[in-house]
């Protein structure tokens, strides 16, 4: 496809500019463009209100997305950007048709009439905002700046910084659920999946990140990514793979495997337990990739528990071992995640709780825990959070107890 150079508005040559070179991003564009609607309707009213030499008629198709695009898009499956593009045409032609006229016109009078040269700047405005108009008509659709994002990346002869940008603007563009369904059909999957392979940091980590948006909460994008192979590459890449690469793989694993047992079981098969045992093992990862690992077993425990299940992918005294290191950390937010997973997984596996008691020597434990909450270096700011995780430790205290009796 081919975009026309606009000569007018900042807004809509930086859309043409993201054709060679991926550089803004989609917000960015967006807001812009909702900017130039509003401002052409304005300017629109007034001028018509103030110029009575020169009439301003708002003809159909003018403005807007025309109801050709509509049908093209809606032909071509892209159901959320036509009914996107409805949008703004409705919003422009309210905006015009409950402007006016006459009331501009005669608040305009009480302050003074305008002299021969305002009236002519007020026509050269006239003449630049519906310019901008026929510009805005040329704008691309989302889908075909996807589609656009996608030929790039599979164009070997661009360069990295290329494939990064290119990909940071897909990842917010992927946001929406409708365009997150579209990246399959459109081949984008597949183009970004080959992404997690490259030699460059940023562009691995870029990769992930579209990877990570497009699955969340998103049955669809799940199962295509887990029909693809995503999992594999995404444990061996977290496994593997250091800094803000390594972050983003954890998040598209998280994304995947989230509120879905067919990833979830897909997940425990691949021995993506192994990969979280071996992160909150590394003594040398930030405290961040940490907590996003507590994070995924805490929310693999929660839809084990929601789904009834025996969570037999989460029944390792490795990775339980792994949890009580944490309920000792001095950061509370950790502390207190690090309990409520404990909790979950006692809810699900009865195993747990014997591990706990026995081997693993949680009470010993448990019971420093409770002590280090009584350290003064937590201030009287924290003392409700210290109170709520005190109560947690507390309540696992006594189901540990209970178990301990059961098996007397």
């Amino acid at each position: 496809m081919v975009y026309e150079e606009p000569g007018l508005d900042p807004a809509l040559r930086q859309i043409h500019a993201f054709k060679t070179i991926c550089n803004i991003s989609s917000r960015q564009m967006f807001s812009r463009t909702f900017k130039v609607i509003f401002a052409a309707a304005f300017c629109l009213s007034i001028a018509t209100s103030l110029d009575n030499d020169s009439e301003v008629r708002v003809q159909d198709g003018e403005v807007g997305a025309s109801s050709e695009i509509e049908e093209r898009l809606r032909a071509e499956g892209h159901e959320g950007a036509a009914a996107e593009y409805q949008q703004l045409n409705e919003l422009f032609h309210w905006a015009i048709e409950n402007s006016d006229p006459k009331s501009l016109g005669e608040t305009a009078a009480k302050v003074g009439k305008y002299t021969k040269e305002e009236l002519e700047a007020l026509r050269e405005r006239q003449a630049a905002v519906r310019e901008a108009l026929d510009q805005f008509k040329n704008m691309p659709t989302e889908a075909e700046i996807m589609q656009d994002i996608i030929s790039l990346l599979n164009n070997e002869s661009t360069n990295a910084e290329q494939h990064e940008n290119a990909l940071l603007y897909l990842q917010e563009m992927v946001e929406p659920i409708d365009n997150a369904n579209d990246l399959y059909g459109m081949g984008g999957i597949h183009a970004v999946l080959r992404k997690l392979h490259s030699p460059e940091e940023s562009v691995r980590k870029a990769a992930a990140w579209v990877l990570g948006t497009a699955a969340s909460n998103n049955p669809a994008v799940q199962g295509q990514l887990l029909g693809e192979g995503a999992l594999e590459v995404l444990l061996a890449m977290t496994s593997s793979d250091t800094g803000a690469a390594q972050q983003k793989a954890l998040y598209a694993l998280a994304a995947i495997v989230r509120n879905n047992p067919d990833t979830r079981m897909a997940f425990y098969k691949a021995e993506g337990t192994a990969v979280l045992q071996k992160l909150l093992a590394d003594s040398h990862l930030p405290l961040g990739m940490h907590k996003k690992a507590l994070l995924l077993v805490g929310d693999l425990a929660s839809d084990e528990k929601q789904a009834q299940g025996v969570g037999v992918g989460l029944n390792h005294e490795a990775l339980v071992r792994g949890l009580l290191k944490f309920v000792q950390h001095r950061d509370l937010d950790t502390k207190e995640k690090t309990l409520r997973t404990i909790e979950m997984l006692m809810d699900t596996q009865p195993e747990i709780r014997d591990m706990l008691t026995g081997t693993l020597n949680a009470g010993h434990i448990l019971r420093d825990a409770v002590l280090q909450l009584k350290d003064p270096m937590y201030s009287d700011e924290d003392s409700e959070y210290v109170q709520e995780i005190s109560s947690i430790i507390l309540r696992i205290a006594a189901r540990l107890a209970d178990n301990s009796k059961e098996e007397l």
